[in-house]
């Protein structure tokens, strides 16, 4: 007799088999064909599957991180571990991965997949990548594995600039828009607050579209207007001073600030002088000197007067002055 003795091992391939036959005989002769088998009962489980990343956190600008699936055992067969991919980061514009499914060999103990970050100019703070398995093949999940690296943004809060156009604008309803730009383009929604000043009164020479300008996550601009109000009035031209007075989501680049200015259509008034009544008694009668503006002004108009005619001052009559204050 011979005897064949199982061999321990680790590895899952279940049962196997031990087939031995007379290949030749010396001194007799073999009968028929003959063979006999026996098989090696396999002793050991379904492997079971971990999962693991080397950098906790990786670079923007082209970061890598690599994602382990462990085997608690050797297999005989070909173990495929499906992977799912969620966090805050976003495939394609935040990171790619080498491929979906980690495949570990017959035989072998470990498999991975890897992700690497991709670089852009958009300040969006750290973002993550999470692995999970979703599936495995010829294997099961030890309890449930997840696996997480970190994104770290490498672009700055964006800075907020102010502009106008044009830089003056007519009376009769003209027309001057503000613009707040990004120096670089966010994920978040950012708010402009405003704050008007100048020479010019709002409602009475101008209207805003508002007091704060939004420029949407992803964009890089967003505009106010302020719109001129037509009156008779004479004021000379007038300024509309916009500041920038906080950000949220952002910072003000230094101290912005832009200036329209409002170009008056009103003349400078002409005056007109009149009397009433045309004549008065000896006796203490009051004749009142009236001075008239073809237009209002923002400005007093002093009006001086000059008196002569046959009648004397103080022995014929007096007056309450020689200018009239408008």
């Amino acid at each position: 007799s011979v005897t064949v003795t199982a061999v321990q091992d680790t590895d899952v391939e279940s049962n196997e088999t031990v087939v031995v036959e007379i290949t030749g005989v010396t001194g007799g002769g073999e009968s028929g064909v003959q063979t006999a088998t026996t098989t090696i009962i396999d002793d050991d489980g379904v492997p079971t599957v971990t999962l693991a990343v080397d950098q906790a956190t990786i670079a923007e600008n082209a970061g890598v991180a690599t994602f382990t699936a462990t085997l608690s055992n050797a297999s005989a067969q070909a173990v495929t571990v499906d992977l799912g991919f969620t966090g805050t980061a976003t495939l394609t514009a935040d990171y790619t991965r080498s491929g979906t499914q980690i495949v570990i060999p017959a035989g072998s103990l470990t498999g991975t997949a890897t992700v690497t970050a991709v670089q852009d100019t958009v300040f969006e703070g750290n973002e993550t990548v999470i692995v999970d398995i979703t599936s495995v093949t010829n294997g099961t999940e030890s309890g449930t594995q997840q696996a997480t690296t970190t994104i770290t943004d490498d672009d700055s809060q964006p800075t907020v600039t102010l502009s106008v156009a044009p830089a003056s604008i007519a009376e009769n309803g003209g027309v001057a828009t503000f613009t707040a730009t990004l120096s670089n383009v966010s994920t978040q929604a950012v708010t402009v607050n405003l704050g008007f000043t100048g020479t010019a009164t709002v409602t009475a020479d101008y209207t805003s579209s508002g007091t704060q300008i939004v420029i949407p996550a992803g964009a890089l601009s967003g505009t106010v207007t302020v719109t001129a109000v037509q009156d008779t009035v004479f004021e000379g031209n007038e300024t509309v001073v916009v500041d920038i007075t906080s950000v949220t989501n952002g910072t003000e680049s230094g101290t912005q600030q832009a200036t329209t200015t409002i170009t008056d259509d009103d003349s400078q008034p002409t005056v007109t002088l009149s009397v009433a009544p045309a004549g008065i008694a000896e006796n203490g009668g009051v004749a009142t000197f009236t001075a008239t503006l073809s237009n209002a002004s923002t400005q007093a108009v002093t009006v001086d007067l000059g008196f002569s005619g046959t009648a004397t001052v103080t022995a014929d009559y007096t007056s309450s002055g020689t200018q009239i204050v408008i």
